[in-house]
């Protein structure tokens, strides 16, 4: 090999390495500000209580409980992904935020060769004479330039936010990543058989890479399934110079193609696709009908946030007008002509202009399963993360084509880049904090019920109860019938010691949703503190369990309630399942100890209170129970020096300066306590004094 060859293949790393650098500091200055943004919206469902991805050891088996039995069934790569990041980092959604920035920039890394790849290929294919580019009108000398630019425009792009720093939509920016490197070493494969026939070896191992990869993109996110679809099309226009006859030759292909994407719809769709369809729009309020129509007019939305990415009209919760009919509105009518516009382009510049078709074919495509006849909701932003992995370069690149300065479109996609770069980061940090993303939702669709509610969730974790009542309040005024939003009013008003409100609210999350074994709950502790119907307190402790027979906290509710009205064998029961199910819970361990010790039994409960205290050594509660042990067995300086301790911690137990004055008098020290009985009646006047005060 020549030293000109070498001095090229060196210049040619070095420029690669330089945009990759490039890239990378590009993506972490637009994310920098979102490592420690929360969890948000369907983060809750999909990560935080989502059981099955909580692993606490790395092995296959809790790999493939997370794969299988996780949230999203149809998505094992997600669920896996998050398994890993829960093992490592918990509840702290920094290492989460940093492996989808990761995943965001191998995207783009992956997309740059497989761009820049396309862009040298010889046009048309079979000839090998022939250099120029599949978009014509760039010189050869800035075919990398233009690739780079055109991937870098794409990375930092505002519309990419919900992909990125919304959590769980790395389900969305995975697929993306291995759905492009799928698509890169299926070219790679097809390139070096072009090269040498024999190199069946190499050929290989690139095309079962290709294979590998997209079921991985699938395994993401089914929505990946049209990458058969994909790969069919470059052949089509890059390799077989849209020859109707090359591709008959290869009908057999074609048809293992068309063959795979069946399997996956069906294993997404099932074996009645259509019952499957139509289904989903019996928890919807719109039909199949509105949808349709509906999302013409969304794909020129998201046509629109691409060419004009102001970070103010971006929206996670959308409050999207449908569409009736042809007419009604209007626009729907305009859309549909301009989608059929697009695809006129692509029949009829197919020939001249593949590169700028297949970037049209591959957004309208891409769009295809999100945004047709499936009943999902009716707009998201991250849906463009695919779709728009080949469409936005197109528009960079047509800038390279018509611009014939290089310095003059560079300079022009540079402010771009830091437009682009400036929105991204605005756009983020609305995501620093639930409220602020809440509070920018309402602003942009204050007429749906959903953003108020969960308004309100955001609220309840910062404690600020009176706003978050209202943020419920005008949930359920918006929608009468959301179930969640009255148990969460209800929740809210019982925080405020509101107890009448709160029942009426939870009966009502109750008449809409019968099984809410939260709600049963809730309107069982709201019933016991108001004190006026504790019969029917206890009813709903016994549904809440029988609902979730599995949950800790109804099992402990229900032997307090037991408990309270003397039923301290039945109490002790359900705090031993609770306790099962929570082994390491102080408060379980504490109250299963007060029920045995309340039966005389001071062993037991003097083994669960020593559990308790190795697990939270300062803990005031288990301290004070213990010297209550210690007192019965007559142990009373060591029940004093207990009792000392927990009043260290917590000086306001008054049964714990109580107790401490009984020990005090038993060894003689009446002064000390008729001190402490006294700090006991201050914090808690309804106590009787001991016998030897009454004398």
């Amino acid at each position: 090999m020549s030293s000109g060859t070498h001095s090229l293949k060196g210049r040619k790393t070095f420029k690669s390495t330089a945009f990759i650098i490039l890239m990378f500091l590009g993506c972490l200055a637009v994310y920098s500000n979102t490592f420690h943004a929360p969890f948000a919206f369907d983060d809750y469902p999909f990560i935080l209580n989502n059981k099955p991805v909580h692993i606490t050891e790395i092995s296959f088996d809790s790999l493939a409980g997370a794969a299988c039995e996780g949230k999203a069934r149809q998505r094992p790569l997600s669920n896996i992904s998050f398994a890993f990041n829960f093992y490592f980092g918990n509840y702290q959604p920094f290492g989460y935020h940093v492996v989808n920035i990761f995943i965001h920039l191998l995207s783009g890394i992956f997309l740059f060769f497989l761009i820049r790849q396309t862009l040298v290929l010889p046009f048309p294919f079979h000839d090998k004479n022939t250099v120029c580019s599949s978009l014509t009108g760039i010189s050869p000398f800035n075919l990398d330039i233009a690739a780079f630019f055109a991937v870098l425009v794409w990375l930092v792009h505002p519309i990419h936010v919900e992909s990125v720093t919304y959590i769980c939509q790395r389900m969305t920016s995975m697929a993306g990543l291995f759905y492009i490197l799928a698509l890169l070493f299926y070219v790679k494969g097809r390139l070096t058989v072009q090269a040498n026939p024999k190199s069946s070896v190499t050929a290989g191992l690139f095309f079962l890479g290709c294979l590998v990869s997209g079921m991985l993109s699938i395994a993401a996110k089914p929505n990946a399934a049209t990458i058969p679809v994909m790969i069919f099309f470059y052949e089509w226009f890059f390799f077989q110079n849209l020859s109707t006859d090359r591709i008959k030759r290869r009908f057999v292909w074609i048809g293992v193609a068309a063959i795979v994407f069946c399997i996956f719809c069906f294993i997404f769709l099932g074996n009645t696709p259509i019952d499957r369809i139509l289904s989903a729009y019996t928890h919807r309020d719109f039909t199949l009908f509105q949808r349709v129509l509906t999302e013409s007019r969304v794909v020129l939305y998201y046509i629109s946030l691409i060419f004009f990415p102001y970070y103010g009209r971006f929206n996670l919760d959308y409050n999207y007008p449908l569409s009736d009919a042809l007419i009604a509105p209007p626009t729907t009518f305009l859309a549909m002509l301009a989608i059929v516009g697009l695809f006129s382009i692509v029949v009829y510049s197919a020939r001249r202009d593949r590169f700028v078709v297949f970037g049209i074919l591959w957004f309208l495509t891409n769009l295809a399963i999100e945004s047709s006849v499936i009943g999902l909701e009716i707009i998201f932003e991250h849906r463009t993360y695919l779709p728009s992995m080949f469409f936005i370069p197109v528009v960079v690149l047509l800038c390279f084509r018509y611009i014939r300065s290089g310095w003059v479109v560079m300079g022009l996609l540079c402010l771009l880049i830091v437009i682009e770069s400036v929105w991204t980061y605005q756009r983020n940090e609305i995501w620093q904090d639930g409220v602020s993303l809440w509070d920018d939702c309402i602003q942009k669709s204050p007429q749906k019920a959903r953003p108020h509610y969960n308004l309100g969730c955001a609220l309840v974790k910062q404690n600020l109860n009176d706003k978050t009542i209202k943020a419920f309040e005008k949930a359920v005024q918006l929608n009468p019938d959301f179930s969640t939003a009255h148990y969460n009013l209800g929740y809210a008003m019982a925080q405020k010691q509101m107890y009448d409100q709160a029942i009426v609210h939870f009966n009502k999350a109750l008449t809409l949703d019968p099984d809410y074994a939260q709600a049963h709950n809730n309107l069982a502790n709201a019933l016991s503190k108001n004190g006026r119907r504790p019969d029917l307190a206890l009813k709903h402790y016994r549904l809440a369990v029988k609902l979730k027979p599995d949950n800790a906290e109804f099992h402990t509710n229900l032997g307090a309630e037991l408990f309270s009205r003397g039923s301290v064998n039945e109490a002790i029961t359900h705090y031993q399942k609770a306790l099962a199910l929570a082994p390491s819970n102080v408060k379980i361990l504490n109250r299963l100890g007060y029920a045995l010790f309340c039966q005389g039994n001071f062993d037991k409960a003097m083994l669960y209170y020593l559990k308790a205290l190795d697990l939270a050594p300062d803990n005031a509660e288990t301290l004070g129970k213990i010297g209550d042990v210690l007192l019965k067995e007559n142990r009373i300086d060591d029940a004093i020096d207990y009792y000392i301790k927990a009043l260290k911690i917590n000086p306001t137990d008054a049964q714990s300066h109580y107790n401490l004055g009984i020990a005090y008098y038993q060894i003689g020290e009446k002064a000390l306590a008729i001190y402490q009985i006294k700090e006991a009646k201050k914090i808690s006047p309804n106590l009787l004094p001991p016998e030897f005060m009454q004398k």
